[in-house]
């Protein structure tokens, strides 16, 4: 049962590019980790590039860093 979520800055995306985010990262999920379509959730979340630091990268990102497929390329302080 993957659930993926997303946390970005504010991008003023189209209903249309948001379901073609999704039916990208769907298939993706279905493709490498072999998952059926019905069992693929997604959440999108927007955050205030003002509050990134204190909401998601003290939150999520430090915490696991290790543990983290890939990190970011950016300043963590």
């Amino acid at each position: 049962m993957p659930h993926i979520t997303i946390k970005a800055f504010p991008r003023n995306l189209t209903a249309e590019q948001l379901e073609n985010l999704e039916k990208a990262i769907t298939q993706t999920i279905i493709e490498q980790l072999n998952a059926t379509p019905a069992s693929v959730s997604i959440d999108y979340q927007e955050y205030a590039p003002e509050n990134w630091q204190q909401e998601v990268v003290a939150v999520e990102i430090k915490p696991r860093l290790e543990q983290l497929l890939r990190k970011p390329g950016y300043d963590l302080e």
